[in-house]
């Protein structure tokens, strides 16, 4: 059976996780805290894009 989103982290049949898919939802967290912290303390976030540093909205 599809799902009718495109979730990067697909639950199994059997309700277990593959490490893959830990991971990915760590690094979602991650990213979620990221972002709250520096809303948190209006930081800017800043990435590499395309060989220039930018400021993320957050």
């Amino acid at each position: 059976m599809k799902r009718a989103t495109k979730d990067p982290v697909p639950a199994l049949a059997s309700g277990e996780i593959t490490s893959k898919e830990r991971g990915l939802l760590a690094a979602k967290k991650m990213a979620r805290e990221l972002r709250a912290e520096h809303r948190r303390w209006k930081m800017p976030l800043l990435t590499w894009k395309d060989g220039k540093v930018v400021a993320v909205k957050v």
